[in-house]
């Protein structure tokens, strides 16, 4: 149940978070006070101090915007495996948190951060410009920071801004609509942690359920559709039994990913003709594989509804023209969670099946097959869908 606060200075990181904070109980660590404390190391003195030790108002007038970027991710990539350690320390000590920090760059919160967050952009200069006023970065003279405004909202903001969307991560200018967004996904981080917990705790035990359900008979459907030999990918792929067993035995090459690492282990052990991966279907990026078939049976449901749609476009990204999804998802709409699943507590998100089938086909795919089953005590739609 963690979240990151990332964004340009004087955007409000420290008032959303303190007021997140609030709301939640969730700890939160200002990362420039961690900025700060490096300058006892002489290794990151340079880069603590590097702004400081500028003609401020030379560098603020004739510094172009790509350089100063640059010295910003310079500084940012020296300080990181300091705040990675002080991160990894608060996780440990607390079950929730919030992190905020202008250090906080896209690019190295996609490398090593397992949990989502945001990036703020301020709303107007005018904005910014009180903020910095109120707490200015270099500037002792009022032109000084209004200088430094404008640099953080004519350059930093449209990089933050370019480089959130390339790693897929959003960004706000209205504080409130960003505090609604960080409520959601620190409820969502529990909710993940819910759905992770509960599979690892109940691996062996759900892996013998799953023949339960009547799903080999679209498998041979799909089977029935595809070039002898080729790439399918499992998403959400449990124990790999029976699904990725019954394709690996057909002769088809198998990748599979699942972010319970007792399911994984399972995997690997009992299809070790496949490729597994512990991965989070929430973290995958477009074009992340190139496959002739994706599967996907039980699991989109265990994931925001809010996200399906794009997840779908994602999954559409793995393949070329002519390739073919078989998913299952929910019936009818609901979210929430069931107290006994198979011995554990479970939560599920999903809409109804009109809708369903509309976001597969919106994703750029033909339906071929859409079925409600109902196998076992429960009750599934059943998609097979080529994109075109």
């Amino acid at each position: 149940m963690y979240i990151f606060i990332g964004g340009i200075p004087a955007s409000g990181k420290s008032y959303l978070a303190k007021k997140i904070s609030d709301e939640t109980g969730a700890f939160v660590l200002d990362l420039d006070t961690v900025r700060e404390e490096m300058s006892k190391d002489s290794k990151l003195e340079y880069w603590v101090n590097f702004f400081f030790k500028q003609d401020e108002e030379k560098y603020l007038i004739e510094t172009s915007c790509e350089e100063h970027w640059q010295n910003l991710v310079k500084q940012s990539e020296a300080f990181w495996p300091t705040i990675l350690s002080k991160v990894k320390e608060v996780m440990q000590s607390h079950k929730s948190a919030i992190f905020e920090g202008v250090n906080i760059l896209p690019h190295l919160a996609k490398k090593d951060f397992s949990f989502p967050g945001v990036f703020l952009l301020g709303e107007s200069f005018n904005e910014i410009f009180e903020r910095n006023k109120q707490d200015p970065r270099w500037g002792k003279t009022e032109k000084l920071q209004e200088l430094e405004a404008r640099l953080f909202f004519n350059c930093d903001r449209t990089k933050y801004k370019e480089e959130a969307e390339k790693y897929g991560y959003k960004t706000f200018t209205n504080s409130e609509a960003a505090e609604k967004e960080l409520i959601h996904l620190l409820n969502f981080s529990r909710e993940s942690d819910l759905v992770k917990q509960g599979y690892n705790k109940i691996a062996e035990k759900y892996s013998a359920s799953r023949d339960q359900f009547s799903n080999m008979k679209y498998l041979e459907r799909l089977v029935e559709l595809l070039r002898p030999g080729v790439t399918i990918l499992d998403i959400g792929c449990g124990s790999g039994v029976p699904v990725d067993k019954f394709l690996v035995e057909k002769g088809f090459k198998v990748k599979g990913i699942d972010f319970s690492e007792k399911q994984i282990k399972l995997a690997r052990k009992n299809v070790p003709q496949a490729n597994f991966e512990a991965k989070d279907m929430l973290e995958l990026q477009n074009d992340e594989y190139r496959v002739d078939a994706v599967v996907s049976l039980y699991a989109i449901f265990h994931t925001p509804r809010e996200g399906h749609q794009e997840l779908f476009k994602k999954i559409s990204s793995f393949l070329s023209k002519g390739g073919y999804i078989l998913v299952t998802m929910g019936v009818g709409e609901w979210e929430g969670t069931e107290e006994d699943f198979h011995g554990t507590k479970m939560w599920w998100s999903h809409f109804g099946a009109k809708k369903n089938i509309e976001m597969v086909k919106n994703a750029g795919f033909e339906i071929k097959l859409n079925k409600i089953d109902a196998g076992g005590n429960e009750k599934h739609l059943v998609v097979l869908a080529q994109k075109i």
